[in-house]
């Protein structure tokens, strides 16, 4: 589940910092389904080689604030947590 945007170059360049790519995340094309139709985009991706942890109490509680002001079904951060 996400969202899909269409944004400029400034804005994909400021959204590859905030996700610390390429050091960090991975920007990689994706062929995302919509409601409408299926079409490319970029998605951020975590390397295998990247040791994972989970998230800081901060930034969780920025992903469930974007959560309940998109309506997306907030156990799905439950379930994402437990594994």
């Amino acid at each position: 589940m996400g969202t899909v945007a269409t944004v400029s170059r400034t804005d994909l360049a400021v959204m590859d910092r905030l996700e610390g790519h390429p050091y960090w995340y991975e920007r990689v094309e994706v062929l995302a389904q919509t409601d409408a139709v299926p079409v490319l985009a970029w998605a951020y991706m975590l390397p295998e080689a990247v040791p994972t942890a989970l998230p800081t109490p901060e930034y969780f509680g920025l992903v469930l604030g974007a959560y309940e002001a998109l309506g997306y079904d907030l156990s799905l951060l439950d379930t994402a947590m437990e594994h």
